[in-house]
Formats: C-alpha cells, sequence, structure tokens
C-alpha cells in the first residue's frame, strides 16, 4: 500500500480517501477473480470550481447594483466558452458548450474507483454485505457498477438492475450520497452525446430513474448539492429532457426552491392561442412540468413501477439550499449565466425559448426580473416566442414582491412596454393584475409610473386601460394611492395644478366614473410628515394648499356622475326608483365635506403657512361657497352652463354633525385665521342647504347638545384684551345682536329636523327659542304669541317685561361703553353717540323671551313657506309640541291656525294628534271665508272623519286611541256655551255614523250614542269616563230631547246607585 508514494506513480494525481468513517487499508478476497489493485483503485482529486473570468464575457449596459460577496464561495459561476456562430437547436453543446464547461467539477463519468460488475440479482445482497463489513469503497464500486450497466444502454435499460437500485435506496439511501455515486448519477441528467441527429430526442427512462434515486436518497438532507443545479440549468437550456416530466416533478421542485420563485398555475401562465403552429408543438413551461411521453419511457416505466418504487416520503419539497452562501451563489451562478447568454445570443431559435423557461422558473432572483423586464417588450411580440414570453411576464410579476430597487425598475420597465395586440393587452394587465398582489407598495409604484408616464411626452396607450384594472382590483387603496402621487406632483417646482385636473378628467372617463371619490380626498388630504416635505420652501406649501383645496373641489364636483344625473332628472318627473343613487351620492359628499373640515382643523394648520385670507378662502372652496368662477378659472372646466348645473346638485346635500361642529370649533379657535362671524355664517348656510333637501334623506342628524352652546358662543361680543376696566366693574354679558338672532335661526333649523333631542331641549331650556317655536307651528308672527299663555291678561305682562329689558340692556351697554371709551379716547358716550348700542344685546338665553327684530320675523316667514318648519314640529309626537299648546289654551279661545294645520297636512292626517283632528272638526265652519277654501275645507273634514273613525272602529284602534278621540269632545258637553255642546255633539254624530249609508247625520238624532256607543271595540274601557262626561252634561245641557237620551244612556250602563240618583 504505497498509493502515496508520488515517485512510483508520477502520471496519477494523489486521491482522496472515500468519504464516511472508514478507510479501506487491506484487501478483501474475491472468488472472482479480480485483484485488489483493480476493485480500488486510487482516487483523483476534484478540481476547484473556476471562477467566470470577466474577459471572458461582455457586460450587460444594466442599472444591476454590483453584487459584492464577502467570502469565498463554494459554488463559483462558471468559465462560459465562446459562443459559436451557427447553433442548432438540438447541438450537443448545447449552443452554450455548458457541458465543456462542467467537465472541470461535474464531469461525465470518470469516476473515482473502477466499477465493480455486478448482477442485478446479487446487487442488494453484495451491498448489505459490503456495508456490514465497513467497506465503503466496496460499495460505491458495486453500485457505480450497476449505473454503468445503466449507461450502457441508456435507450433500453435493464428493468430488474433499475427496481434493485430502487429497493436499495429505499433501504439504505444514504449509500448513494457519496460523491462517487452521486456524479454518476447527475452524469445521467446530462445529455447523451451518443445522440447526435438533428431532431434526435433523448430517451427519458435513465434520467427519470436517476432524479427518483437522487430524490430518494437526499429527501432527509437539508442542503443538496450545488451540482444538481448545474444539470438542472444544461437540461433547462438543453433538451428539457427530464426538467418538464412529471415523474421528476418533485425533484425539479427541490431544485426551484434554491431560486425561491413563487410558481403561478399551468393555467394562468400560459394563455389560450399561439402564436405558431411551432409553438403548438413545443414543450410546456419549466412553471409546470408535465408528462412527455415515448413509447420506450411506457414501456420501462410500467416494468419497474417507478411510482410504486418511491417512497412518498420523497414527495415533500423544502427549501434545499437555505443557508445565505449557498443560495448567493446558486443565484449568481444564474445571474452570471442569463447575462453572458442575453449579451451573446442573437438568433431567435430553440435554445433562446429554453432560455426563457429558465429564466421563468429564476424569476424568484430580482436580477433574473430585471433582465428579464429588461427585453420582455421585444419577446412578447415577437409570435415565436409567444408562449414562453407571456409565461415569463406572468412569472416576473409573480414573484415581484420585494419592492428593492430591482423591483421598482422592474415596474417601471413593464409599465414602458407597449403592446399593440388585443391579446397580449389582455394578458399584460392580467399580470400587472397578479404584480399588484405581491406587495402592499407595488400598487403605489405602479401608479406613480403610470401617472409619470401619463405626463410625459411619450404616453403609453395602455395607461387608462391599466388604470381601469388596478381600480377595479383595489378601489379604495388605488385611489389613496392616486392622492399620493398628485401630492407629489404638487410639491415639485413646477406647478402641475392644470396638468393634474385634466389627468383626473381622463382618469375618470377611463373608469366610467367608477371611482371612490371619497377614499381620493381623504388622500389627498393626508398628512405629510416627512422632513423633505417640511424643508419646502414657504411659496410651495402655500400653492400646494391652494391646489389641493382646488383638486378637491374638482373631485367633488366629478362624483357627479352620468347616473346620479338621470336619477335627479328622474326625479324631477316624479320617478323615484333610482333614488338610491342620489342618497348614495348625497352621503359621498356630505363625507367628503366632513374630511374637509376635520383636514382644516386638526392637519392644515400643522402643514401649511395659514392666514387670514387663504385660510377661510380656501374652507369656503371646499364647502363651495365661493363664485362659480372660481371653480372653473383654471381651465375653464366646467363650462358656464353646467357649472350652474353641478354648483346647483353640490349644494343640494345633508350636512354631517361634525361638520357643523368642526366649524363652530374653528370659528372658536384663537389659533386658527377664521373669526366667529364667518364661522357661524358657514354653519348658517350648511343649514339652510340641507333644510332645502327634497331627496327623502335625513338632511342633517345632530345629537351633540354642545352645539347650541357653540352656535350662543359664536355671538358673544368680546372688547379688546388690552383695554383695562375699572376694578370691581363686571361687564354685562352681551352678543352681537345680528349674530345672536342668525344663531336662533340657525339653532331652530337644526331643531326642527332633530325635535326629539335638539328641539326637546330648546323648547323646555329657552324661553326665546320656545317663543320662535310657536310663531312658526301656529302661523301667527307676533310677539308675544298668543299661544304662550293660558289667557290675554298675560299677554300684557309679556310686553311689558320686554320693554323693562329694552331699558334695562340700553344702561348697561351704554355704561359698559363709557368705560371703554374712558380706557382709550375718554369722549363722553350718549345714546345718540354710542356705537355699541344698535349693535349689542343682552346675552341671556335662558331668561325671558325676546322680541326678535322685523327682519329676523321676515325671514321666519320665508323658512316656514319654504322649508315647513311649524309643520316638521307639529308632526312630532314625542315630544307633542302641538298638544302641549293645544292643552295649554282654554277651549273659549280661537285657533284659526290649527284649521290651517289640518288642511295644510292634509295628505299626512296620521301625523298629528288626535286632538288636533278633533279641535279641526269642533271649529265653526262659518270662519271659511272663501268658496275655494270652504271646498277644500269639506274635503278635509271628510279625510278628518275617516281617521278618527278608523281609531274608533278600525284596525287601529286601541284602547289609548279610543279614550283620547272621546276625551276630546265628551267634556264639551258639558260647556257653558250651547255653540260649544253643539258642535260637539254634531262631530260626534259624524263621526260614529261615517260611512253608514242609512245612519242620519241630523242634530236630532242620538243613536250615535243609543246604538252606535255600545258597539265600540273598547267601549268598556271608556265606560267610566263616558258616563261622567253625561252625568255632568245633565247639569248643563237645555235641549230637552237630547237630556232624555243622555239620561237613557246612563240608566241602562251606569251603576245602580246612579239610577236610583236618577229616578229621584
Amino acid at each position: 500500500m504505497n498509493r502515496g508514494d508520488k515517485g512510483k506513480r508520477p502520471l496519477k494525481g494523489r486521491g482522496h480517501p472515500p468519504q464516511g468513517e472508514f478507510i479501506a487499508l487491506g484487501g478483501r478476497e474475491s472468488s472472482k477473480g479480480p485483484s485488489k489493485s483493480q476493485d480500488v483503485p486510487d482516487l483523483k482529486p476534484l478540481p476547484p470550481l473556476k471562477p467566470l473570468s470577466s474577459s471572458t464575457s461582455k457586460k450587460m449596459p444594466t442599472s444591476l447594483p454590483d453584487r459584492k460577496r464577502d467570502c469565498p464561495s463554494p459554488l463559483q459561476p462558471l468559465r462560459l466558452a465562446k459562443q459559436r456562430k451557427t447553433l442548432s437547436p438540438h447541438s450537443p453543446s448545447v449552443s452554450i458548450d455548458i457541458e465543456s464547461s462542467l467537465k472541470s467539477s461535474t464531469s461525465s463519468p470518470v469516476p473515482s474507483i473502477a466499477p465493480i460488475d455486478v448482477s442485478a440479482d446479487e446487487l442488494e445482497g453484495k451491498v448489505l454485505k459490503a456495508e456490514e463489513s465497513g467497506d465503503r469503497t466496496r460499495i460505491d464500486g458495486y453500485l457505480t457498477g450497476a449505473l454503468k450497466v445503466l449507461r450502457s444502454n441508456r435507450s433500453k435499460p435493464d428493468p430488474t438492475m433499475c427496481l434493485s437500485l430502487f429497493c436499495l435506496v429505499k433501504r439504505r439511501p444514504h449509500l448513494f450520497r457519496s460523491h462517487r455515486v452521486m456524479e454518476f448519477l447527475t452524469s445521467f441528467l446530462k445529455r447523451d452525446s451518443s445522440v447526435n441527429l438533428k431532431g434526435a430526442r433523448p430517451s427519458p427512462a435513465v434520467p427519470i430513474m436517476a432524479c427518483n434515486i437522487l430524490l430518494c436518497a437526499f429527501q432527509d438532507e437539508q442542503v443538496w448539492p450545488e451540482n444538481f443545479i448545474k444539470v438542472y440549468v444544461e437540461d433547462s437550456l438543453g433538451d428539457r429532457t427530464w426538467i418538464e416530466n412529471e415523474r421528476c416533478r418533485f425533484f425539479v421542485e427541490n431544485l426551484l426552491t434554491a431560486f425561491d420563485t413563487k410558481l403561478p398555475p399551468r393555467s394562468v401562465a400560459q394563455p389560450g392561442g399561439e402564436g405558431s403552429k411551432e409553438q403548438s408543438t413545443e414543450g410546456a413551461s419549466t412553471i409546470s412540468p408535465k408528462c412527455s411521453k415515448t413509447e420506450e419511457e411506457d414501456m420501462f416505466l410500467k416494468n419497474v413501477e417507478c411510482k410504486e418504487s418511491i417512497s412518498p416520503e420523497a414527495e415533500k419539497v423544502f427549501p434545499r439550499y437555505d443557508p445565505p452562501s449557498t443560495q448567493e451563489n446558486v443565484q449568481s451562478y444564474v445571474v452570471d449565466l442569463v447575462k453572458d447568454q442575453l449579451t451573446r445570443r442573437q438568433l431567435v431559435d430553440n435554445t433562446t425559448r429554453n432560455l426563457l423557461r429558465l429564466m421563468s422558473a429564476a424569476c424568484g432572483v430580482s436580477d433574473v426580473r430585471l433582465l428579464s423586464s429588461q427585453r420582455l417588450e421585444t419577446w412578447l411580440q415577437n409570435p415565436k416566442l409567444n408562449r414562453p414570453a407571456h409565461e415569463l411576464l406572468m412569472s416576473v410579476a409573480l414573484n415581484c414582491n420585494t419592492h428593492s430597487l430591482e423591483d421598482v425598475e422592474v415596474i417601471s420597465n413593464i409599465i414602458k412596454m407597449r403592446l399593440k395586440t388585443k391579446q397580449l393587452a389582455g394578458h399584460y394587465i392580467t399580470c400587472v393584475r397578479v404584480l399588484v398582489e405581491q406587495h402592499d407598495e407595488n400598487l403605489g409604484t405602479l401608479i406613480k409610473h403610470i401617472i409619470y408616464n401619463e405626463l410625459s411626452q411619450a404616453r403609453n396607450p395602455n395607461n387608462m386601460p391599466l388604470f381601469a384594472a388596478l381600480f377595479q382590483f383595489a378601489p379604495e387603496k388605488a385611489a389613496k394611492e392616486l392622492a399620493r402621487v398628485f401630492q407629489d406632483l404638487l410639491i415639485q417646482r413646477e406647478d402641475y395644478l392644470r396638468a393634474i385636473r385634466a389627468l383626473l378628467r381622463e382618469i375618470v372617463r377611463a373608469l366610467r366614473h367608477d371611482l371612490n371619490f371619497v377614499a381620493l380626498c381623504r388622500g389627498l388630504m393626508a398628512e405629510r410628515k416627512e422632513t423633505s416635505f417640511q424643508e419646502l420652501a414657504t411659496i410651495v406649501k402655500e400653492r400646494m394648499f391652494s391646489s389641493l383645496t382646488d383638486i378637491i373641489s374638482v373631485t367633488t364636483l366629478l362624483s357627479i356622475t352620468p347616473s346620479v344625473r338621470d336619477a335627479l332628472q328622474a326625479l324631477k318627473r316624479g320617478d323615484s326608483r333610482e333614488v338610491k343613487v342620489i342618497h348614495e351620492f348625497q352621503k359621498n359628499v356630505a363625507i367628503i365635506q366632513e374630511e374637509a373640515t376635520s383636514w382644516f382643523h386638526t392637519v392644515v394648520p400643522h402643514m401649511f403657512p395659514v392666514s387670514a385670507s387663504n385660510y377661510p378662502q380656501s374652507l369656503s372652496k371646499v364647502l363651495f361657497m365661493e363664485p362659480g368662477e372660481s371653480y372653473s378659472a383654471k381651465d375653464s372646466w366646467p363650462s358656464e352652463s353646467e357649472r350652474i348645473f353641478l354648483l346647483s346638485v353640490i349644494n343640494d346635500v345633508p350636512v354631517m354633525d361634525d361638520t357643523l361642529t368642526r366649524v363652530t370649533v374653528i370659528g372658536l379657535s384663537p389659533e386658527l385665521p377664521l373669526d366667529a362671524p364667518k364661522a357661524l355664517k358657514f354653519v348658517e348656510t350648511l343649514v339652510q342647504r340641507a333644510a332645502s333637501v327634497k331627496s327623502g334623506v335625513h338632511p342633517m342628524e345632530v345629537n351633540r347638545l354642545r352645539f347650541i352652546d357653540a352656535i350662543l358662543d359664536l355671538c358673544v361680543y368680546h372688547y379688546p384684551p388690552n383695554i383695562q376696566l375699572p376694578s370691581g366693574y363686571e361687564p354685562p354679558a352681551l352678543a352681537i345682536a345680528n349674530l345672536y338672532w342668525s344663531g336662533w335661526i340657525v339653532i331652530l333649523l337644526v331643531a326642527a329636523f332633530n325635535p326629539s333631542n335638539i328641539g326637546e331641549v330648546v323648547w323646555k331650556r329657552y324661553p326665546t327659542m320656545r317663543c320662535l317655536m310657536e310663531m312658526v307651528m301656529t302661523n301667527n308672527f307676533v310677539f308675544p304669541p298668543p299661544t304662550m299663555v293660558e289667557n290675554p291678561e298675560q299677554l300684557e305682562e309679556l310686553q311689558s317685561l320686554e320693554t323693562q329689558i329694552v331699558a334695562a340692556e340700553k344702561d348697561d351697554i351704554l355704561l359698559f361703553e363709557t368705560h371703554l371709551a374712558a380706557a382709550t379716547s375718554g369722549k363722553t358716550i350718549t345714546e345718540e353717540s354710542s356705537l355699541l348700542l344698535r349693535q349689542l344685546i343682552s346675552l341671556v338665553p335662558e331668561g325671558p323671551p325676546r322680541k326678535p327684530p322685523q327682519y329676523i320675523i321676515e325671514q321666519l316667514k320665508a323658512l316656514n313657506v319654504t322649508i315647513g318648519i311649524g309643520k316638521r314640529f307639529c308632526c312630532c309626537r314625542s315630544p307633542d309640541f302641538l298638544l302641549e299648546i293645544i292643552q295649554r289654551q282654554s277651549a273659549a279661545q280661537s285657533r284659526p291656525w290649527l284649521a290651517d294645520l289640518v288642511l295644510s297636512s292634509q295628505e299626512s292626517l296620521d301625523v298629528l294628534p288626535v286632538q288636533c283632528l278633533c279641535e279641526f272638526l269642533l271649529q265653526s265652519p262659518e270662519d271659511v271665508d272663501t268658496e275655494e277654501r270652504s271646498e277644500r275645507h269639506k274635503e278635509t273634514v271628510q279625510q278628518v272623519l275617516s281617521r278618527l273613525h278608523i281609531l274608533l272602529f278600525g284596525d287601529e284602534a286601541t284602547s289609548a286611541s279610543t279614550s283620547e278621540t272621546l276625551e276630546s269632545f265628551m267634556y264639551r258637553l258639558h260647556s257653558r256655551p250651547a255653540k260649544e255642546r253643539n258642535a260637539a255633539v254634531k262631530a260626534l254624530s259624524l263621526i260614529f255614523t261615517f260611512g253608514n249609508e242609512n245612519g242620519n247625520t241630523s242634530d236630532d238624532s242620538y243613536s250615535w250614542l243609543l246604538d252606535r256607543m255600545p258597539t265600540l271595540p273598547y267601549f268598556d274601557a271608556v265606560l267610566g269616563s263616558l258616563t261622567f262626561a253625561l252625568r255632568k252634561a245633565c247639569s248643563e245641557e237645555l235641549n230637552f230631547e237630547r237630556l232624555q237620551t243622555y239620561i237613557i244612556f246612563l240608566s241602562k250602563y251606569s251603576t245602580a246607585e246612579f239610577a236610583k240618583d236618577v229616578s229621584v
């Protein structure tokens, strides 16, 4: 044993010892006759991998960053041979001479030891016996000998030998992991050099067997040899003999974990339709291997039962190249290989298609994605590369999931693609949608590059279809990202406002108005906190603030879609089928205004330099209170005729509770440049707009009771803070008079639409407000309203009290102004020279009711006609303002306003209280002044009778409704004036005989009491109150027949004690 003696064997290099724990030091006797030197020859050393020289490949002009390697790698990129001029798709060199480049490390089988010939029947036994003795070298000899038998006849391998190997690898997988056996097996995965005929495809039987043996042998290994990747690349660029075979699928999928590539489904990766006839016969993509069978393969696999020979445990896929250094080496090798191929490749042949398939499989590497994106446009439009180019584009999109600098450039390259055919454009848009899903920031990057491309000189015709796809996929997020890009454009030195307005209209047109306008406005109002924004020049920030308010206004106008216009036109014609479209539009505009006021309150003061000139004007513009010309001054859109219509639609929207609250808070904040009078004017305009909405939606739902105090706080008069008043003097609580009464009008309108909360509070707490409410309810605009008191004498007391309050108020204001003048000019203040006397009023909202000025009275009249404030209060049942007014007045008082109320509520009598309807019937018909009014009165009487009859006898009859209806009339039966008694009897007769054709409605007939009254469904429930009222009526009634009827009824239905009293 002188293997290490260099002098004896000068032509042979020193061999490495065999792997494993045992080293063979002596020979074993054999009956077969081979000597020890023949069984175990010396081992050859494995030469190191040679790095790819920079001189052998040309660098591509890409934007790829230089890769930095801190430590040497066990797998270095191979030196690539020079490309030949003329190449064949089936050239043995695989068109890149990869076999010659692999010979330095994984060359085709020149084993380290001589294979030992062994038969298939003896293989397993001899290998197991050698394992028992620990002779690893002999094991390798037997295994390589068996594999040599298969290599000698690759076209028709021995099935028995294959089965023996399969059984052995299942029992002893570790024996096949030795370097010598692994090299022998990987040599089967390379192209058979004996197949040199053009178009000839080698038999896949042996490669399939080798793949499954390797898979079973290495299934428990966490890290696989890097040489597997090399043979994979060779077959991928060559004949693709085994990488697309279904029986090698799990082995291939484990190899692909080296690239960390996300594989799309076959149906997604391969679009329908091909570019040429040749493509219909070409192999499937590496992305999804398919079964490519031949007769030899079928026969071989049927004999060896490949599927059953391999354990199901081998069908698991794990990351096999997880160590960073290993993964970096593999990926660097593939990237450098692809670079070299792209640099040298000129002709479009089968090998080029295979290169695209390899790139599809390696798209998990960011550099491969970037290299692909730079040439995809040309490949996609080449009919010979239709299928692999489609698959490559999908793979690039599916793996663009890091948002690194490379991926950002990939997205940029994809956006620049110009695809002409409809099929290409459709697949292109599908891939872009897939790309959006891979990373949260991909959508924003896509939209940014599309916008920049659209604003450039070379616009891509695919931009608008891309927008449609992106906004359809993620409507809200896409709108926010679009707003973000608009903000970035407004930060630039150039003024992009005009371009953004035109682009926004184009986008809305392309999306067919299917845009989330609320999300877009919310994105435009997003706060920017980055340092680069904080360092912007003041003039740029001011311009950006003005431009943002303009774009928000334009966006709101664009939200009036054609469907909204059609629904509005239909509603004017009386067709309310599409009213939901109007409600949705109005809700969106109200939300935009709510978001805008919140933005002005919390974000704008921190982002932009605001002043008393630009802040109120911008808020007014967003709330559409500026002149119409200001909304089209930049680019004449909308036109004058369209502008009038659009603004009228925008102004006919509800207002949110938070919008009103924010505006009042802004007006009360000393830090914000919006004074109280302007804030109150904004609130008044918003409330009056909302009160005029007629679409059926609730125009303003206010739940914050603090809103009342906030409005009154906006009216307070504040004297200059630098004035010192005399010590001990307490200035009176004063308000600016015109603001004070405007504030009450605002509160009145809000209370009319929120009677159950705001209305109830102001009715109970503020007498001045209750006075205004009764004015509009009774339609009697005199101060004080007659309904506020129970008798006329109290009216004089209220008038006298108002006179005293005015006098005291005048003295307080003059004294206060005198102190102010003494601290400044020193002038004497008189009633004639006073400036504050005509402008201020005492601010005591919970004090006695104050008389409103005449212009407020006129304003109340107009609002009551156009909006119907009084009717809204009258229709409220909780609290029941109308019933309280009716019960406060005595029966002798005239109520002409009540008849007007019922007449005006002719279409909705069911919302009025029962007492109101009863009072209407008790009104004398002589009060009706005109013939037209008389006819209308008669028609209303029939409707009231029908309503009351239903409450007594119909389905809506209850004990409460029966009691309320009868009590409204019964207490009138014992009134002293005979006129009231007669009216009550007539009304009861009309109600009980309503709908009875044979019934007698004459005053002389009392069948309504004796015959109809006992038929009430709830007669027993009201009998007690009924008999009590009739007993009292007997003491007042002078009509003998009527009195006789009362006594008959009482004697029949009263108690025994009462009957005895009557007889006496």
